[in-house]
């Protein structure tokens, strides 16, 4: 399907361009709010920056309270949009990010979802943590000017965010090459045991890229598509994006 990047109308038009997704519905959840997530907006709050001081190791970042809250919520929705009764359950596929807070999110929702964590339809996905900053995570812009100067600069030049490198990190655009074997996998356990739903736990760059790889959209879509909310939910359903409200 060919066609010219106009803004995120696009997604009432895109169709997958993989044949696996024509009859199955991908649904994209963001964990719910994190320690790093409130600390941010605390700082902004206040006035104040994030600085390297303040880093906290990202593969180890818990749930808040409200966190536990929202994915408890999200859980409860999910299972019943997805009438999860026993027949429904075996024929979705659970793949949830190695990281603490998708970890908590996918826990806490399973409260209400139901699956058996021993189940062969419930994995953890190296390739679907989240994008990795290196030297420039967690850390204000005026920081990183300041610490990296040039390198920096030289990082930004890219006009899109899609293709923006990161000191010691990944650019979008990484991501999204390692979402190919996520796609793969899919497809693999789909032909040895065919699946109606699959439920991705995972972060919001990660889930932004893998709905760019699944409906083929352009690199100016990553700029356009907000997806800040926690516990936010994406739908591909039937290799179409839809929305749904929970």
């Amino acid at each position: 399907m060919y066609y010219r990047y106009e803004n995120t109308d696009i997604l009432k038009r895109a169709k997958s361009p993989f044949e696996i997704f024509d009859n199955m519905n991908v649904y994209l959840v963001r964990h719910g709010e994190s320690v790093s997530n409130a600390l941010q907006k605390r700082l902004k709050e206040d006035g104040k920056i994030l600085d390297e001081d303040q880093k906290l190791e990202d593969a180890k970042i818990t749930l808040t309270e409200k966190g536990i809250w929202e994915s408890k919520e999200v859980g409860e929705k999910l299972a019943k949009h997805l009438n999860l009764n026993s027949k429904e359950m075996k024929k979705t596929l659970v793949l949830v990010s190695p990281y603490e807070r998708a970890r908590e999110t996918f826990e806490n929702a399973n409260e209400f979802m139901k699956f058996d964590f021993e189940d062969d339809n419930v994995f953890v996905l190296n390739d679907l943590r989240e994008q990795s900053y290196g030297a420039f995570s967690m850390i204000d812009k005026s920081i990183k000017r300041k610490n990296y100067g040039n390198i920096y600069d030289e990082c930004q030049r890219s006009t899109l965010s899609f293709f923006k490198p990161q000191l010691l990190g990944e650019s979008p655009a990484d991501v999204a090459s390692r979402l190919d074997s996520v796609i793969t996998f899919i497809e693999k356990f789909n032909a040895k045991s065919p699946i109606k739903n699959v439920v991705v736990f995972a972060h919001r760059n990660v889930n932004k890229c893998m709905l760019m790889k699944i409906l083929n959209l352009p690199a100016e879509f990553y700029d356009d598509f907000d997806q800040s909310k926690n516990a936010h939910v994406i739908c591909v359903e039937k290799g179409k994006f839809k929305e749904i409200d929970f």
